[in-house]
């Protein structure tokens, strides 16, 4: 082999090398952004999880309290706020369900997809934290209707 000849093979052999380099960073890269993405998305699901038994047991704490009396404002203001927290949970599924999407295709996570889910979560608990505090007083006027 030639001076010209050696330098030439040199530089394919570090030529491809950088090539492989960027593939690897790519990989770890794209490895580092799902496993951030599954976090988000278990974090998501707990704090669902969380708001489905908490709805359960503020269900069953109701239907123990027997027939509910007319209570014409502290109902409806109940029914609306089971209709937003079914409204949020069907968004916060939807935006988690997007972000599993795209990180099965590969695509990195967008950092307003993640807010969203936070958002979403947030707002979730805030609903469940005023119906629990709504069902507590209904439970306890019924309490008192019972007693009295």
């Amino acid at each position: 082999m030639t001076g010209p000849e050696t330098f030439q093979f040199a530089a394919a052999i570090a030529g491809v090398s950088i090539g492989l380099a960027a593939v690897l960073v790519l990989a770890v890269l794209a490895t580092l952004g799902t496993w951030r993405l599954s976090q988000d998305a278990s974090a998501a699901l707990v704090a669902t999880s969380r708001a489905a038994l908490t709805i359960e047991a503020l269900a069953s704490r109701l239907a123990q309290a027997g027939p509910p009396a007319p209570e014409g404002d502290q109902t409806a203001e109940l029914r609306q706020q089971t209709e937003t927290l079914v409204d949020q949970q069907r968004r916060l599924q939807e935006i988690t369900r997007t972000l599993l999407d795209t990180a099965a295709m590969g695509g990195a996570a967008t950092p307003g997809a993640l807010e969203d889910i936070g958002t979403a979560v947030g707002r979730l608990d805030s609903t469940v934290g005023q119906m629990a505090a709504s069902l507590a007083n209904l439970i306890q006027l019924l309490e008192r209707q019972q007693k009295g």
